[in-house]
């Protein structure tokens, strides 16, 4: 999830709010079941009381990008997007969700940009999952498409 370093910095940081590494894990895996069983309100309270205690978890922004973007609230996933990205910059997940907010916002340079950054990342030789790349290509074309 993160490098020795940063994951040494949440870890101290967890702990200073009374919790361990293992029970925000836990927590975290609560929010995702409620987001993929659809239970958006649930899933929602979980990332939100996740960013509450841990302001520098990446996954719980992303959970609230997700929600947001289901609810069509462009404006507030691109917001959660660039926080995860802001947070650990090596999250794909969090660009690709920054590019569809930005296709709902309908600022299709800014989308062209985050794209390029995901190409450049690719051609640097940095290997990203299969779903990831699958992603990628479906944006790049409604990127190409778009109008």
């Amino acid at each position: 999830m993160k490098s020795q370093s940063t994951l040494a910095d949440l870890r101290s940081e967890v702990l200073k709010k009374g919790y361990s590494l293992e029970q925000i894990e836990s927590i975290y895996a609560l929010g995702q079941l409620y987001l993929e069983t659809g239970n958006l309100r649930q899933a929602s309270v979980i990332f939100d009381g996740l960013i509450h205690l841990v302001p520098n978890l990446a996954p719980a922004s992303i959970g609230q990008a997700i929600i947001a973007l289901f609810e069509r609230d462009f404006i507030q996933a691109a917001g959660a997007a660039r926080r995860a990205s802001e947070i650990d910059s090596q999250v794909a997940e969090a660009t690709l969700l920054l590019v569809i907010a930005m296709f709902g916002l309908e600022d299709y340079n800014s989308a062209g940009t985050y794209l390029g950054e995901i190409r450049e990342a690719m051609e640097s030789g940095i290997e990203f999952d299969k779903n990831i790349v699958r992603v990628y290509r479906m944006l790049l074309a409604r990127y190409r498409i778009r109008g």
